[in-house]
C-alpha cells in the first residue's frame, strides 16, 4: 500500500499564537467560563492543518483536515494526473482597520496537480524552494512530469 501524504505548512507564529490562546483560555475558564471556552476553541481551531493524501494501491485521493494525528476527509477516485505545476502568483490581503480600505499583496507559490482541464491545489507556500521540493516528491511518487509556471505581476521575479 503506497500512500503519499502532503500536509500544508503553517507558520511558527500561528502555532505559538494558537497555543497561547489555548492556555489563556484555560486560565480564563476559572474566571469567566464563556470567555475561556471561546479562547480554547479558537486556539484549537488554529491548530487544524490541511493536506492531500493519495493512496496508489486503491487509486483514490482525499483532501483532508488534520488535527494532530487525526485526518478527516472523503476519499474520491483518483483521476489520471497529467502533470504537476509550480505556480507563483500574488494573493490579496485586505486591511479593514484602516480608512480607506487598503489591499496588501504578497507572493505565494502553488503546487497543483492537473488532469484534463481541472486541477487540485495540493500545497501553498511562501517559499519557492519548499514548493519545488514538494512538487518533486509528487512527481516521483505519481510518476508524472513537472512543469514550472512562473506567473509574475508587476514585474516581480523569483530571487
Amino acid at each position: 500500500m503506497k500512500v503519499v501524504i502532503f500536509i500544508q505548512e503553517e507558520s511558527d507564529a500561528k502555532e505559538i499564537l494558537a497555543w497561547c490562546q489555548f492556555f489563556v483560555g484555560l486560565f480564563l475558564c476559572y474566571l469567566k467560563i464563556l470567555y475561556g471556552i471561546t479562547l480554547i476553541i479558537l486556539g484549537l481551531g488554529m491548530l487544524v492543518n490541511g493536506g492531500l493524501e493519495v493512496d496508489k494501491s486503491k487509486n483514490t485521493y482525499r483532501n483532508f483536515y488534520s488535527f494532530f494525528t487525526i485526518r478527516i476527509g472523503r476519499w474520491l477516485p483518483c483521476p489520471d494526473f497529467d502533470y504537476v505545476t509550480v505556480f507563483k502568483t500574488k494573493e490579496r490581503d485586505r486591511q479593514y482597520e484602516s480608512e480607506p480600505l487598503q489591499n496588501r499583496y504578497y507572493d505565494i507559490v502553488y503546487v497543483n496537480l492537473f488532469y484534463g482541464n481541472k486541477h487540485i491545489t495540493i500545497f501553498k507556500s511562501f517559499s519557492f524552494d519548499n514548493a519545488l521540493k514538494v512538487a518533486n516528491q509528487v512527481k516521483e511518487a505519481l510518476n508524472i512530469r513537472l512543469v514550472n509556471k512562473y506567473a509574475t505581476l508587476e514585474g516581480s521575479e523569483f530571487n
